[in-house]
């Protein structure tokens, strides 16, 4: 087992150290009361104004999903606050527009298994995987280079295939892109992993400065003791540690205007 004795999340939604980081789910708050979800899309707006003109005291949440008639690349005035005011946005599990191909029309929600496993938990999945995708492809990085999107409570099945994608699609366009698009995704984007994801694998594949981690017990992605998940952090390095463990999740919320 790695061995780790400095400050750890107990969950992504209270710190050891009672540190005012995160309150929930590593939700970001624009000076709002604690624990009030702030907006689920353009109506963002105000908020990002006032972390603009007052300062945040935390990052924003926002929905995990992206679909087709949202173009996330398209001039748009919150994205444009948020690489001013240089607050983190974090991606959350949501629900699904993906359907099961008829294999099972009673579970519809990835966010629970209910009584029995179902196809649609495949589903969680698919849909960071399509947002943050959708972020590379549509180049809104590029359009605001200070951006940082978190993604809390998706895992991180996806991301091997994801990376490659982003290869594979770099190959077949080389004119497309500005910059390559891993080095992108690996620049603006950080991965929660699930404790049963092979969370050195995942290390490996975005360095450790952009893999956070909590507990989050009860629910079934956490661990009731925290420093169990050292128990999967075997051949970390003691710097990493400390990183994925503590210093990435607080950067986070540290602001940086742009």
């Amino acid at each position: 087992m790695a061995t780790y004795s400095g400050p750890i999340f107990d969950a992504d939604n209270h710190f050891y150290e009672a540190h005012d980081a995160f309150i929930r789910h590593v939700r970001v708050l624009l000076r709002e009361p604690a624990g009030r979800v702030l907006c689920r899309a353009d109506p963002l707006l105000p908020r990002a104004d006032a972390a603009r003109v007052h300062g945040p005291r935390r990052a924003h949440r926002a929905h995990g999903r992206a679909g087709p008639r949202r173009r996330l690349a398209l001039p748009h005035p919150f994205w444009a606050r948020v690489n001013e005011a240089g607050i983190t946005v974090v991606t959350h599990i949501g629900a699904t527009r993906h359907d099961s191909n008829g294999y099972d029309t009673g579970s519809i929600d990835p966010l629970g298994l209910g009584p029995r496993p179902s196809v649609t938990n495949f589903h969680r999945s698919r849909n960071i995987n399509d947002f943050l995708a959708s972020m590379v492809f549509d180049r809104l990085f590029e359009r605001f280079p200070n951006l940082r999107i978190a993604s809390v409570e998706n895992g991180a099945e996806f991301l091997g295939d994801l990376l490659r994608a982003f290869r594979r699609t770099r190959d077949r366009l080389p004119a497309y892109f500005e910059h390559d698009p891993v080095d992108t995704f690996r620049e603006h984007v950080w991965i929660n992993p699930f404790w049963e994801d092979d969370i050195p694998e995942v290390i490996e594949h975005m360095g450790a400065d952009r893999v956070i981690l909590g507990s989050d017990w009860p629910h079934m992605e956490g661990l009731e003791q925290p420093r169990d998940i050292l128990g999967k952090l075997d051949g970390v390095a003691g710097g990493d540690l400390e990183k994925v463990l503590y210093a990435d999740t607080k950067g986070l919320n540290e602001r940086r205007p742009g």
